[in-house]
């Protein structure tokens, strides 16, 4: 494999990774409703 093939999968992996963190930030900013709380912690720890 050479070092491309190696920078695009590793770039892939990164934003993969970043588009899940976004998701979870924008997850604990936005729930709301009666266990809104426990939930949030939740996405915290996460």
């Amino acid at each position: 494999m050479n070092n491309k093939k190696i920078v695009e999968i590793l770039n892939k992996a990164l934003t993969e990774e970043i588009t899940a963190l976004l998701q979870y930030i924008q997850h604990h900013y936005l729930y709301k409703g009666a266990n809104a709380q426990s939930v949030k912690e939740l996405f915290k720890k996460l």
